[in-house]
């Protein structure tokens, strides 16, 4: 999914309003992925008793001994992070940091992927499993599917996906643990091993931000992937790094780089310029209004001084 964004339309009216609904919606895209982890992770836990050969529980299994292949599935990083912090009240958010950066390399991140093409190739041709029987959840499916590494090598791997529309928008958003991630191509954990695989049509980018230069609106200056959909909460001093808000529980951001590099620091850091503010004007919604259509996309401006940056984001589609 691309970012379509209409750069002809500025305002200067400041909307406070947009960002705390794009900050709730974000709080509860972070509640959905807790929830679907929480899924997939009791589906398997069932799958390892009284398995037959037949049973849907080889699907998920850890790497096939037969044919060796890694499975893409979701990371319970979040939880971990929580636990942690439950565990050791008296943990600074520095060492709560310096802990979940650890982590990264062994369980990665969860970024949201749209594999809508290919879950719906996958279930017409009757290759993807399911492995969750549908509830009040989305059902999940499995499948296993060829993708191209870095070296240009290719490599089969077993993707555990929704089965159905897994966003308010219709789209399959699928968790792909990473440790790095751009446009270009991704690092994704499995089994605590990184592989580095291209970016293609079949896992295009789901949501990008993008910095912008202040004067045109229009021309870019670097951009970062995002982990789901959500509005930014700050930028670094010098304009490189963007930090994304996850769990306020653990009082962390999400620290991305410009070359795709992910990790935790602290909400207080002081490298961080936030309280941004959305340039485009939006009507304060009526209740019950929807607020923004997939594919709007707002502007925040991050000032420290006399530098400021100009972000440009899509709205959290409702």
């Amino acid at each position: 999914m691309t970012i379509k964004i209409s750069f002809t339309i500025i305002c200067g009216l400041i909307l406070s309003a947009g960002l705390i609904s794009c900050a709730n919606r974000a709080e509860q895209k972070v509640e959905a992925q807790n929830n679907s982890n929480v899924r997939q992770s009791n589906v398997e836990s069932n799958f390892k008793s009284d398995a037959k050969p037949e049973n849907k529980a080889e699907i998920v299994g850890k790497s096939d001994a037969k044919n060796d292949k890694p499975i893409i599935k979701p990371s319970d990083i979040d939880g971990e992070l929580l636990e942690k912090k439950k565990a050791n009240p008296k943990i600074t958010a520095k060492e709560l940091a310096e802990f979940g950066n650890d982590l990264i390399k062994q369980k990665g991140v969860n970024f949201d992927i749209d594999l809508a093409d290919l879950i719906e190739q996958k279930l017409e041709s009757k290759e993807a499993k399911e492995i969750a029987e549908e509830n009040e959840f989305d059902s999940v499916v499995a499948f296993n599917h060829s993708l191209t590494l870095a070296d240009g090598t290719k490599k089969s791997f077993r993707i555990t996906a929704p089965g159905s529309e897994s966003c308010c928008c219709g789209y399959f958003y699928t968790q792909f643990p990473v440790s790095q991630i751009t446009d270009k191509q991704l690092t994704v954990i499995s089994d605590g091993k990184p592989y580095v695989i291209k970016r293609s049509k079949e896992i295009a980018f789901s949501q990008e931000h993008v910095l912008i230069d202040n004067q045109t609106m229009k021309k870019e200056i670097r951009k970062w992937q995002v982990p789901f959909e959500t509005s930014p909460f700050g930028i670094s001093q010098d304009g490189s790094k963007l930090y994304i808000e996850i769990e306020d529980e653990v009082e962390l951001l999400l620290e991305i780089s410009e070359n795709g590099s992910i990790q935790f620091v602290p909400q207080d850091n002081p490298n961080i310029i936030s309280n941004g503010k959305d340039l485009r004007d939006q009507p304060a919604p009526k209740l019950g209004e929807p607020i923004y259509k997939s594919g709007e996309g707002g502007f925040v401006k991050f000032t420290s001084g006399s530098k400021s940056f100009i972000v440009a984001f899509q709205y959290v589609c409702t």
